[in-house]
């Protein structure tokens, strides 16, 4: 064969080869269709709803006050259940309580007006240590004040209150800190420092 009709096999060749259809040399995959229908009428998805009822989400916890009210002084939230300690317009150290259920703990600006380092209620039959006194209720006639969670003695037994009662409202007025805690407030406060109290 000559080179020039060899030539020409190729040009004929490559046209009749370009000239096909593209699927003759380049297979066009296949989709495959399936059909879930009969496993949805055996099986089926309930989303989980999302909870809307719960705990509220409280803010981020912060004081009322920037320090400013007093060279030194206490503040209590009754609704995120804390107490502040400030001087020299720094805040010293924040405290969960626990504050009234049973009778309303009073708000607004209030003074220490005594200190006791273990006071008796005789309207609850139980020692609270570290007491002090900011407001004597004309109600109640009796006084209302910051101290430890109370405890009294069954046959010789001390029993305090639950500590799982901080955080949350179970006193009868009064502000109840931890164990360990009151001592630091009691030891902070003098007669006449001012307690200002925010619903």
């Amino acid at each position: 064969m000559s080179r020039l009709h060899l030539s020409g096999v190729i040009v004929l060749l490559l046209s009749l080869f370009f000239s096909l259809p593209f699927s003759l040399y380049a297979a066009e995959p296949k989709l495959q269709i399936y059909n879930f229908g009969h496993l949805l009428e055996k099986f089926s998805i309930t989303p989980t709803p999302i909870p809307t009822v719960g705990p509220p989400i409280r803010p981020k916890q912060v004081p009322n006050t920037d320090g400013s009210k007093a060279h030194k002084y206490i503040e209590v939230d009754i609704s995120q259940q804390k107490l502040y300690l400030f001087e020299h317009g720094i805040l010293k150290r924040s405290y969960s309580v626990s504050t009234g259920l049973e009778y309303p703990t009073p708000t607004g600006t209030f003074y220490i007006y005594n200190k006791n380092p273990n006071a008796y209620s005789s309207i609850y039959h139980v020692w609270m240590a570290y007491w002090l006194g900011f407001y004597l209720d004309p109600h109640l006639k009796a006084s209302i004040g910051i101290h430890e969670l109370p405890y009294w003695y069954v046959s010789g037994v001390k029993k305090f209150r639950p500590r799982d009662f901080i955080g949350s409202p179970h006193t009868g007025g009064c502000i109840a800190l931890d164990i360990g805690k009151a001592q630091e407030v009691y030891m902070f406060a003098d007669i006449g420092t001012p307690v200002y109290i925010f619903n």
